[in-house]
C-alpha cells in the first residue's frame, strides 16, 4: 500500500495549488444522498476533510474512518466531529471486519492502484455493503487533453517518489465497477478530469 506520511503536512495545500477547489466539489458532489443516521464507510479518508462536509450535512452519522497513514491520520483526529459518532480505523481496507454500511466514500482512492489490486479492494468493500447501499466515488479521469497528460505524468512522478505509488496510470473504472456488477446511478463532471459518480449494487455479471 502507498506510504503518504512524508507528505501529509503538505498534502492539501498541494492539492489547492493544483486544483483548486474542484477535488473538494467533487467530494461534496453527492453528500445529500446519504441518509440520516447512516452507517457510513471512508476509505482513504486522509487529512480529513470529508469529516467537515460530514458533519455540515447536520444529520446523525456513523462514520468508520479508515487511513493507514498515522500523519494523515493524526490531522483528521483533529477535525472537529461534534455529533458525529466516528470511529478511526488505522489499518488497510483489506483489514476492515465491520459491515452492514449504507454508503461507501472513496474520494481520489482508487487512482493509486493498478486495474488488478482496485479490483481486489473492491470486491472486498462490496462485501460490506448493505443490500441498497452506495458507493459515492470521485476521481480523477483520463482525457485527451495535453496539459491533463502532462500534469497526471507529474504527479505519478511525485506520488512514486515520495508515497510509494505503484501504478503510472488510473485504472479503467468502467471496467473496475461493472465486472463487480456496480451500476452508475447519478454522475456529475466536475471539471475536464474530475469525475464524481453514485454506484448501486446492481445484480451480478
Amino acid at each position: 500500500m502507498p506510504d503518504y506520511n512524508h507528505i501529509a503536512w503538505i498534502y492539501d495545500w498541494l492539492a489547492k495549488i493544483v486544483y483548486g477547489e474542484k477535488q473538494e466539489l467533487a467530494k461534496q458532489a453527492f453528500l445529500a444522498k446519504i441518509p440520516d443516521k447512516g452507517k457510513i464507510l471512508v476509505v482513504g479518508g486522509g487529512t480529513g476533510k470529508i469529516i467537515d462536509y460530514l458533519r455540515d450535512l447536520d444529520k446523525q452519522l456513523e462514520v468508520d474512518f479508515i487511513e493507514l497513514s498515522t500523519n494523515m491520520m493524526s490531522y483528521a483526529k483533529k477535525r472537529k466531529v461534534s455529533h458525529l459518532k466516528i470511529n478511526f480505523h488505522q489499518h488497510s481496507i483489506l483489514d476492515l471486519k465491520s459491515k452492514d454500511y449504507d454508503v461507501v466514500l472513496t474520494n481520489f482512492f482508487f487512482d493509486q492502484f493498478s486495474l488488478l489490486k482496485a479490483h481486489l479492494i473492491l470486491q472486498h468493500i462490496k462485501t460490506k455493503l448493505k443490500p441498497n447501499g452506495i458507493i459515492l466515488f470521485s476521481d480523477f479521469i483520463v482525457t485527451n487533453n495535453t496539459w491533463d497528460r502532462i500534469v497526471n505524468r507529474i504527479m505519478f512522478y511525485f506520488f512514486q517518489l515520495t508515497a510509494k505509488v505503484r501504478t503510472n496510470n488510473f485504472p479503467n473504472y468502467n471496467i473496475l465497477f461493472s465486472s463487480l456488477g456496480f451500476n452508475a446511478a447519478d454522475s456529475k463532471k466536475i471539471c475536464r478530469n474530475i469525475l464524481a459518480i453514485t454506484y448501486t449494487v446492481g445484480l451480478p455479471n
